[in-house]
């Protein structure tokens, strides 16, 4: 008898250990939006098949009659108020961002634009010889987006003048036990 409850009580225990966490990401809001000199910004984070954010995405629409310009290199991430640096995305050459000398993309009179970036800090850059040579697409891979408050202060100019938008999500990370199907 005695043999059994111990056999029961170890069963017990390794079916309470052997329970497995899966990892879920919110983001409140899912979209945050902005609006500067007639241009309609909005910021989507983005998981890329991962149970976590790796990255934002950003659609402007330019309502007015005069280009856009989007300083990738002024504009900053932050997360829980620290700067933690610029944004960057695939297509930008590795030199470029290190010297800070990344062209603007514009977002062309009446019309739209949209990019995935990702906060430079978080990013893992693939070896020249594993992609081939200098220059190529596929160089960077988003790391996961921590969890607080993330913000990102975009920088442009339009007609001369220089514009901000700040937009900002707060990103809830938990862990939650997995539905086991028996």
């Amino acid at each position: 008898m005695k043999r059994m409850a111990i056999l029961l009580l170890i069963l017990c225990a390794c079916a309470v250990s052997c329970t497995t966490v899966q990892t879920k990401a919110a983001s409140i809001p899912q979209v945050q939006m902005a609006e500067v000199a007639d241009c309609r910004i909005t910021m989507t984070p983005v998981k890329n098949n991962n149970p976590f954010y790796v990255a934002f995405s950003f659609e402007f629409e330019n309502q007015s009659g005069t280009d856009l310009a989007v300083d990738w290199n002024r504009s900053r991430y932050f997360n829980n108020g620290q700067n933690l640096g610029r944004l960057v995305a695939r297509g930008m050459e590795p030199k470029q961002i290190a010297d800070g000398t990344v062209p603007p993309d514009i977002v062309p009179a009446g019309g739209t634009f949209s990019r995935v970036l990702a906060p430079k800090e978080l990013i893992a850059w693939d070896a020249i010889r594993d992609r081939g040579g200098p220059g190529l697409d596929s160089a960077l891979s988003a790391g996961k987006l921590p969890s607080g408050v993330n913000k990102v202060v975009l920088v442009m100019k339009k007609d001369g003048k220089e514009l901000t938008a700040d937009l900002s999500v707060d990103l809830k990370i938990m862990e939650v036990p997995e539905e086991e199907n028996f």
